[in-house]
């Protein structure tokens, strides 16, 4: 920006020197002398055609001013819009996974966790996931239509009966728990996490829809 701001001062500066030597030329090198006149090209220049020096510079001020005013304008938009973003983001509910543990026994693997409410309360939480049917899930029941508070805790477990001849690869393959709540003042969130196998386990941020 400064460096744009730089190239609007050289331009003002061409300009207003290229009108200040027409202004010399027209009043003071051929002022006295008989040229003959070509429609408006005539010189001396006229100024009922072409105005005067102050008419053009008061064209160029008002010009600039409008830009300066424009400029303004945007910088205080986003000025604005990032404010907006600074109070909403402190109202962000924010879930955290915690206490990942996993076994693996006779080719029964589980994995449990917490998910933990790490800043500011939510409500309406609704929690689902895409897992496939040989997949068993364990979540938590929560009362819709409640604000759970800062600190909330949520235990969930991840079970799957493997079969013998294979074995357990920890690669994501789409797995996902969908968690999606409001905050204090209603906006909608979503937050993602991916199974990837055994204890991994990954919690995207947060995101509004």
């Amino acid at each position: 920006m400064k460096n744009f701001d730089n190239k609007i001062l050289v331009i003002a500066a061409v300009i207003i020197g290229f009108f200040g030597g027409i202004a010399f030329v027209n009043n003071w090198l051929v002022l006295n002398k008989n040229y003959p006149k070509v429609g408006m090209f005539q010189i001396p220049f006229e100024a009922d055609v072409w105005g005067t020096v102050s008419d053009w510079a008061m064209l160029i001020v008002a010009a600039f001013t409008a830009y300066y005013l424009v400029k303004t304008f945007r910088e205080q938009r986003i000025i604005t819009q990032l404010e907006q973003k600074r109070f909403l983001d402190s109202y962000l509910p924010i879930l955290e996974v915690n206490n990942v543990s996993y076994t693996n026994i006779q080719s029964f693997s589980k994995t449990e966790f917490d998910i933990i409410i790490k800043s500011n309360s939510l409500q309406n939480l609704k929690i689902s996931h895409n897992f496939p049917d040989n997949f068993t899930i364990a979540i938590p029941y929560v009362v819709k239509n409640v604000m759970l508070a800062k600190g909330r805790k949520l235990s969930f477990s991840i079970s799957l009966k493997l079969n013998p001849v294979f074995i357990e690869i920890t690669e994501y393959s789409g797995n996902t728990i969908i968690f999606e709540y409001q905050d204090y003042l209603g906006n909608k969130y979503q937050q993602y996490l991916f199974f990837l196998g055994s204890d991994n386990v990954y919690m995207q941020p947060a995101f509004r829809i």
